[in-house]
C-alpha cells in the first residue's frame, strides 16, 4: 500500500515476475491517474421563512485528504447575504470572506478523507417567494485557488415557515368573562398589513370585547367565533402578545396565522 497526495499522472509502474531458474519477465510500463475524488455536501436552512434571516448549514464529507491552507468555497445561488454574516465550523478554519454570492474559508488544520464536518453561514436572507431555489455548491480549492473537488448541485425549498402560539386565560373559570392572552412567535418575515385570525372554539365573545397587541389597543373584527386583527404594527418576525378581553370560557382556543391577506 502507498499514498500519493499530488494530482498527477504517475509513470513507470512495471510488473516483474520472478521464477527461480527461468529469469525475469518485465511488462510494458503502466500509468495510473491520481485524482482528488469528490466532496459530498447536504444543505439545511433554519428558519425556513420568506425574507427571514436564516442559518445555512452544510454537512460535508470530502472523499480525499484536505491539506492545511486549502480553501472551501460556498456558492449560494440567488441567496441574499447580509453584510453582517458570520461563519461557524466544527473544524479549525480561518476567517470567512464574501465575494459576490460566494463565501470562502481557509482550513487551518488538515482533514483526512471521509471525515464528516459541518460549516454554518449565519445571516443569509431567504428569498421573497415560495419555491425551490438551486445553484448551491461546495468547492474545495488548493492554496493557488484552483478547484480540487466540487459537490453536486444542492437546492432549497422556501415557504412561510411556522408560527408558534401559547394561550393563557385569566380568570380560568367556566362561564366567566376572561382575558385570552395569545403569545405568538412567527418563524418568518411578515409583510405590513398581514392579518392574524384567532379561532376561539366554542367560546362566547362579548359584544364589547377588545383587542390589544403588546399593550396597545388595536382594531379587530369578529365573525362567528373568529377574531381578525387587520393591520399588524411590525414587519419583522418577532414576539407579540395579543389580549382578547371579555370572552366567556368554555373550551380551548386555537389561532391561525393568515399570511395571504
Amino acid at each position: 500500500e502507498m499514498c500519493i497526495r499530488d494530482r498527477r499522472r504517475v509513470h513507470g509502474y512495471q510488473r516483474r515476475v520472478h521464477e527461480e531458474g527461468y529469469g525475469t519477465d518485465i511488462s510494458n510500463a503502466l500509468d495510473i491517474d491520481i485524482d482528488y475524488g469528490q466532496v459530498e455536501a447536504k444543505l439545511a436552512i433554519d428558519p425556513n421563512g420568506l425574507l427571514t434571516p436564516s442559518t445555512y448549514t452544510f454537512a460535508i464529507r470530502a472523499k480525499h485528504f484536505i491539506p492545511v491552507n486549502t480553501k472551501i468555497v460556498f456558492t449560494l445561488g440567488s441567496a441574499n447575504i447580509s453584510s453582517s454574516f458570520s461563519c461557524r465550523a466544527n473544524v479549525l478554519t480561518g476567517d470567512c470572506t464574501l465575494g459576490g454570492n460566494e463565501v470562502t474559508l481557509s482550513f487551518l488544520a488538515a482533514i483526512n478523507a471521509d471525515i464528516p464536518f459541518e460549516i454554518s453561514i449565519e445571516g443569509i436572507v431567504n428569498p421573497s417567494s415560495i419555491g425551490t431555489y438551486s445553484g448551491f455548491f461546495v468547492r474545495v480549492n488548493n492554496k493557488d485557488g484552483m478547484d480540487i473537488s466540487k459537490s453536486e448541485e444542492m437546492t432549497i425549498y422556501v415557504d412561510y415557515g411556522k408560527v408558534s402560539a401559547e394561550l393563557a386565560v385569566t380568570p380560568n373559570e367556566a362561564l366567566t368573562h376572561s382575558t385570552y392572552a395569545f403569545r405568538i412567535t412567527p418563524k418568518h418575515f411578515m409583510l405590513a398589513g398581514n392579518k392574524i385570525e384567532l379561532t376561539l372554539g366554542s367560546e362566547t365573545i362579548a359584544s364589547d370585547f377588545s383587542c390589544q397587541i403588546n399593550a396597545q389597543t388595536k382594531a379587530c373584527t369578529v365573525s362567528g367565533n373568529v377574531i381578525t386583527l387587520n393591520s399588524l404594527p411590525y414587519t419583522n418576525a418577532n414576539l407579540s402578545l395579543i389580549h382578547i378581553c371579555r370572552c366567556r370560557r368554555i373550551e380551548r382556543c386555537r389561532s391561525r396565522w393568515s399570511p395571504y391577506h
